[in-house]
C-alpha cells in the first residue's frame, strides 16, 4: 500500500511512548514533529468540514481509487463518516447503485 509508510507517525494514532506524548486526537494543544506538513485551511471551510477530510475522507479516497471500469454498483457497510464519505465518492465516480446497509437507523437516515 503506497500511503503507508515504515516511518509514518499518525498524529492521535500514536501510543504516549512515543515521542513527547502531547499527540493526541482531542488534545487542546500538540507538538507538532520536525518535517510534519501542514495545509493552510481557507477561512471559508468549515471547522465541521475541513476536520472530516483528514482522516476519513483520505481513507475512502484510497478505497475508491481503483474501482472496475465501469463500476455498476458497490455495498458500503456503515453509515458513519467514513461510509458517507464513501457514498459521496462513489457517486462522483458515476457508480450508479449505491447501497448502504447499517443497523443504527439514524445513520441510515443520514444518507
Amino acid at each position: 500500500m503506497p500511503q503507508k509508510c515504515t516511518h509514518v507517525f499518525k498524529y492521535g494514532h500514536a501510543t504516549l511512548h512515543e515521542g513527547s506524548g502531547l499527540h493526541g486526537t482531542y488534545a487542546t494543544h500538540i507538538v507538532l514533529r520536525a518535517g510534519t506538513h501542514l495545509v493552510e485551511v481557507p477561512e471559508h471551510v468549515p471547522d465541521a468540514v475541513a476536520a472530516s477530510a483528514n482522516c476519513s475522507l483520505a481513507t475512502m479516497a484510497n478505497v475508491t481509487e481503483h474501482l472496475p471500469s465501469p463500476c455498476h454498483g458497490a455495498v458500503v457497510q456503515g453509515a458513519g463518516l467514513l461510509g458517507l464519505h464513501g457514498c459521496a465518492l462513489l457517486r462522483a465516480a458515476g457508480v450508479a447503485r449505491v447501497i448502504v446497509v447499517d443497523t443504527d437507523e439514524a445513520r441510515l437516515a443520514r444518507v
